[in-house]
């Protein structure tokens, strides 16, 4: 993180529109202390910003026409494969522009929004003292609080529902009667479901580790049906094709849309859930083929990935070597 490059942002990028601000601060944390070699990826930007992908783009091509930020240097992120690169961006951080604010604090302890009169003697010849003794009588008044009050219940309607959530026929439940009982009661958005923690624990076995807290109770529900139609075994192969190490995914919600974009598994397909039981059983039985050498072919699990003209993305046996496409009489 460079301090130079944000407090750049800060205090001193001009013309900076509030909708950029948070993008603008996200490019300062990955730049160095001339606010070169900013080099974070889209979807870690959306992160910072809150904002959707399509958002971080179009801040990122108001900032350039504005001429705060430019393209960097490509040879920074020459160590990241073709097909992930980020773009690289630096800031304009020679443009600079003057702080018009002041320090200016009011005499008493309540803001009144106006500056205190200069002189000696205030409106109506009244004495500096006998202003200042008024007005700090009236912070007094305005600031006394009772003691004897008892303390009500502060709870919000929003933590009585995430209570209710998951119970099904509970009254105030924000999930649909016949998806209810998805989600556990002790499931709450900073806690990881019992049924959850095969997929977490598969996910740790390949390497992979994110944070599950944002998560809410419909997104639950979604990893659920995505288990039960996918598999456990397939999702694990889709994060690990999506899966940098130098710059690694570190949410969970984003891993949901990765997951997202793959349909799933056909009848037959060896990722099928059915079929996955079955090679597990025979699993050692049979040995693989000998592995073709094509570049679009995994090496361990033997399938290409293909893209429909809608974008979805789905995978399918490889044709030369995959025991489920092979001869048995060769």
């Amino acid at each position: 993180m460079s301090k130079e490059a944000l407090m750049w942002v800060i205090e001193s990028a001009p013309d900076v529109s509030p909708h950029w601000i948070p993008v603008l601060v996200g490019l300062a944390r990955h730049a160095d202390r001339e606010g070169r070699g900013a080099c974070p990826s889209q979807e870690l930007l959306a992160e910072y910003a809150r904002k959707s992908d399509r958002a971080v783009r179009n801040d990122l091509a108001a900032l350039e026409k504005a001429g705060l930020i430019r393209p960097g240097d490509p040879a920074v992120v020459a160590k990241f494969p073709p097909d992930r690169r980020p773009l690289v961006w630096d800031l304009a951080c020679e443009r600079k522009r003057e702080l018009k604010a002041t320090d200016w604090k009011p005499t008493s302890g309540r803001s009144t929004g106006r500056k205190p009169t200069s002189g000696r003697y205030t409106a109506g010849n009244t004495s500096e003292k006998a202003h200042t003794r008024r007005s700090e009588e009236n912070d007094r008044k305005h600031t006394s609080t009772r003691t004897d009050r008892k303390h009500t219940s502060t709870r919000s309607a929003d933590s009585a529902q995430h209570e209710t959530a998951g119970q099904e026929g509970t009254t105030g439940s924000t999930l649909p009667p016949n998806l209810s009982n998805y989600v556990s009661t002790q499931a709450g958005s900073s806690r990881v479901p019992e049924w959850a923690k095969p997929l977490i624990d598969a996910l740790g076995v390949k390497g992979i580790s994110v944070s599950w807290t944002r998560l809410s109770n419909f997104q639950w529900v979604v990893v659920q049906q995505l288990m039960k139609s996918h598999g456990i075994p397939y999702l694990v192969h889709l994060a690990g094709l999506r899966w940098n190490p130098r710059n690694p995914i570190k949410f969970g919600t984003l891993l949901l849309d990765v997951w997202r974009e793959y349909e799933a598994p056909p009848v037959g397909s060896p990722w099928h859930p059915d079929a996955q039981a079955a090679r597990a059983e025979r699993s050692g039985a049979q040995q693989k083929p000998p592995y073709c050498g094509d570049p679009d072919c995994d090496e361990i699990t033997r399938l290409r990935q293909h893209e429909d003209d809608k974008g979805l993305r789905s995978l399918y046996p490889c044709p030369q070597c995959h025991p489920s496409r092979k001869d048995p009489a060769a």
